[in-house]
């Protein structure tokens, strides 16, 4: 239901009713609430769905009396919300349970007298008045996502805290939560970076304004200890600011590196070579198109491969490299290396992680290189024979075992031309390699 200005009316002598509310309780469905919602009999001490209150006219009302439907709120169940937006405003003699979310964006006010029991997610940029106790996290911010200062008047508990750093000024550039009162902390830390944050950039996320120091640890960080949070490290202190606040101090940025190289799948057979998998240990950034940053040379004659590049992204960053032209066999894609030994680079140059350049083989700054045990040598990491279906660096008598198996069928590494069937032309192939070596 959305109520985006004037009243909606739930008549019950008209023989409507609101199937979801019953015994105060409101179970299940979005309530999204601009202007004034009434039904019969509405006090809701349980909310078991999602209420949106937005803007200080905004009101959830009974029918009879037109009394406030929210006075008596006493709990917000798992997995449901409470959302107070652009001024909208509650206030509950009762104690309040929250095991949902309960979110006071910035202008709105949640007064609780008796005290908020949080075993849920404390949120927004409003106005807490209340003591805050349990094991609920907390995340200061607007409700679009902006940072934003969450106020607490009152004694707080917290059991974790999570904040976005988007700038250096606390509330409009890195969330902050502000106590008036003393603070009991724990749980984890959690922080999102949304800028170029620098070595030497500090944020108060919790700003304790009463006189005693806050008592707890986040993420079991000591006092002065190091936070780390994916390439950057932080200090921590507890007794930050004003003597007694959180403040984080960017102290270190970690160079991105490259974590694994996976080839053909991870696949050990190099009869056919038509993919490599650069997976770094960290999200990273390309300076160009990504295929740019990485170069793979055959060694006998620098022959060079083009490449074509497809980047994913989850906690790192993931680059599949497939062959169009070059050192590679003509067929149907995707093309595989031609026979021969092979190093791929990774450019320094062209790959980072917040501004910091990739550490590469020969540390920070340098490019990352893998290369094939040189001729003379077994063959190692990218090399390429065909017929050589169990990769130790020559076609021999069990490579013909697997390929008589795989004759007629649609293997893909005996496939000399990519055709979708290992026939008589690739056993041509597969002669003419026959005991040679890489």
């Amino acid at each position: 239901i959305q109520v985006d200005t004037g009243t909606l009316d739930i008549i019950a002598g008209n023989g409507a009713v609101l199937t979801n509310y019953s015994a105060t309780t409101l179970t299940g469905g979005s309530y999204v609430i601009a202007g004034t919602f009434r039904f019969p009999g509405a006090n809701v001490v349980t909310n078991s769905a999602s209420i949106t209150l937005d803007g200080a006219a905004a009101s959830l009302r009974s029918t009879s009396g037109n009394t406030n439907g929210l006075a008596n709120l006493a709990s917000v169940t798992a997995n449901n919300s409470l959302k107070l937006l652009n001024g909208a405003a509650v206030s509950t003699p009762a104690g309040l349970s929250n095991a949902g979310t309960v979110t006071v964006g910035s202008g709105s006010t949640l007064t609780v007298p008796v005290g908020l029991g949080n075993s849920g997610t404390l949120a927004g940029a409003g106005i807490i008045n209340a003591v805050v106790t349990g094991t609920g996290s907390i995340s200061p911010g607007d409700a679009t996502g902006a940072a934003g200062l969450l106020v607490v008047n009152g004694n707080t508990g917290l059991g974790g805290l999570a904040v976005d750093l988007n700038g250096t000024t606390p509330g409009s550039g890195y969330d902050q939560l502000q106590v008036n009162g003393d603070a009991t902390i724990g749980g984890t830390l959690s922080v999102n970076v949304g800028y170029g944050a620098k070595v030497g950039d500090s944020f108060r996320i919790i700003d304790n304004t009463g006189p005693n120091a806050l008592s707890g640890t986040l993420s079991g960080v000591a006092e002065g200890g190091s936070f780390i949070a994916g390439p950057r490290t932080y200090q921590l202190t507890y007794k930050g600011g004003t003597g007694n606040d959180a403040v984080l101090t960017l102290t270190g940025i970690t160079a991105p590196s490259v974590g694994t190289v996976v080839i053909n799948g991870g696949s050990a057979q190099r009869s056919t070579v038509r993919s490599v998998q650069v997976n770094f240990d960290s999200l990273v950034d390309f300076a160009g198109a990504p295929a740019n940053a990485f170069q793979l040379k055959r060694q006998s004659d620098n022959a060079a491969v083009t490449l074509s590049a497809v980047v994913t992204n989850d906690s790192v960053t993931h680059v599949a490299l497939s062959f169009t032209g070059g050192a590679v066999d003509a067929g149907i894609a995707p093309l595989s290396l031609s026979d021969g030994r092979y190093t791929l680079t990774v450019f320094s140059a062209q790959v980072s992680a917040l501004g910091i350049p990739l550490s590469g083989s020969g540390g920070p700054g340098t490019d990352y290189v893998l290369a094939s045990a040189t001729t003379g040598n077994p063959p190692t990491n990218i090399f390429r024979l065909f017929g050589d279906g169990d990769g130790d660096g020559t076609v021999t008598s069990a490579d013909f075992l697997a390929f008589r198996i795989a004759f007629l069928s649609s293997s893909s590494t005996f496939d000399y031309d990519g055709n979708g069937q290992v026939d008589s032309s690739d056993f041509l192939q597969f002669r003419l390699h026959f005991l040679q070596s890489v």
